[in-house]
Formats: structure tokens, C-alpha cells, sequence
């Protein structure tokens, strides 16, 4: 019997849950992450092993190895499996799981819209 490549990073079992089965394939994922694509938001959310956090698929921070990318269909089940959200840029923003507003749209909590 040898030893793995890699005996101190060992993989996690998939989480699954039953919108499982609702997620993209996995090369269209990758590709999605690795490009940044705007149209995936919302879709899945990726956990990266290495550092147990989680976010969008168009965060901004660098982009891991796609070995050390784990997909989640909710935010809810990336937190079940112990990860922790992006602080540079909340994935709960985008779910409404957080309440807070949208920074793209320009608005304040608490500041009227004065005749716009």
C-alpha cells in the first residue's frame, strides 16, 4: 500500500442536499469562476478547501486552484459545511440572506430618494 501525493489535504465527502441536482456541471462552474461570469451569480457558490471560506463566483479576490474548489448550490449549504463568507465581498449581499442593500445600485439605508 503507498501513501497518497498529498497525505495532509484530504478531501471532504460532497455535501448533498436535495437541489443537488440543480447545479451546472462542474467544467461549466470552473469556467464560470475562473472568468468571473456575472450571469452565474446566484447559481452556486464556491468554497475554497485551503482557506474555508466561501463566496460568488464573480469575487474578485484571486482565483484558487480549481483542485482546492468545493461548489455549493445555497450559502446556507456552504455554511453548513463550515465554510465562512468572503469579507471582501459578501455573498450574502446577493441571496438577501444579510438585509443589507445592493451597492451597485447606488442606494443608502436611511436616505430617501428626493425626487429621482
Amino acid at each position: 500500500m503507498t501513501a497518497p501525493d498529498n497525505r495532509w489535504q484530504t478531501s471532504r465527502p460532497p455535501v448533498y442536499s436535495p437541489s443537488m441536482n440543480t447545479l451546472p456541471p462542474i467544467a461549466e462552474m470552473e469556467g464560470a469562476y475562473l472568468n468571473r461570469d456575472p450571469a452565474y451569480n446566484g447559481l452556486f457558490f464556491v468554497g475554497v478547501r485551503t482557506t474555508a471560506i466561501f463566496c460568488r463566483p464573480t469575487c474578485p479576490a484571486r482565483s484558487p486552484l480549481p483542485k482546492n474548489v468545493e461548489y455549493f448550490p445555497t450559502a446556507a449549504a456552504a455554511l453548513f459545511a463550515g465554510y465562512r463568507p468572503c469579507k471582501r465581498y459578501p455573498p450574502r449581499r446577493s441571496t438577501g440572506l444579510g438585509g443589507e442593500t445592493d451597492r451597485g445600485r447606488g442606494t443608502r439605508p436611511g436616505v430617501a430618494d428626493h425626487g429621482r
